[in-house]
């Protein structure tokens, strides 16, 4: 039961949009093509990730991650080289392996700590305000 109550103490942090400017009720522009798709993550909160975990970005604001356990889910749109997420939520399962609580909980970590990112060919990286790492993914579909 404790890693269930970790990953739903960290879970707000990962619903929480980044501040900006002024509110927006719309998002400002379409996510750029070479943004939406797949992404297999291979690092989140500076802890390697196993293979077949995964963030999608989808075209139309929407995205999801996928870490063998729970699902975090929600909207996000692009503004610069920033990803604002909002209406963000979650599955709660309870899994028995502790692996898969953990990946989930890096996950929601990284979608909620970042605050720009950078893409080089077919590498995603997230940063946080510090300039860290929290996130490196590769594109596996477009």
């Amino acid at each position: 039961m404790k890693p269930l109550t970790l990953f739903a103490a960290l879970l707000p942090a990962a619903c929480v949009a980044a501040p900006s400017a002024a509110p927006s009720a719309a998002p400002s522009a379409a996510p750029s093509a070479g943004l939406a798709g797949k992404w297999q993550v291979q690092e989140a909160d500076s802890a390697a990730m196993p293979e077949g975990v995964s963030i999608t970005l989808l075209a139309d604001g929407y995205f999801h991650t996928d870490g063998g356990c729970n699902r975090l889910f929600g909207r996000y749109r692009q503004s610069g080289n920033r990803l604002i997420f909002s209406d963000a939520a979650s599955t709660l399962k309870a899994c028995a392996d502790g692996q898969h609580m953990e990946i989930d909980s890096r996950l929601g970590t990284a979608v909620g700590t970042h605050r720009t990112y950078r893409i080089s060919g077919t590498q995603l990286e997230w940063f946080n305000d510090n300039g860290k790492v929290v996130l490196k993914a590769v594109k596996s579909e477009p």
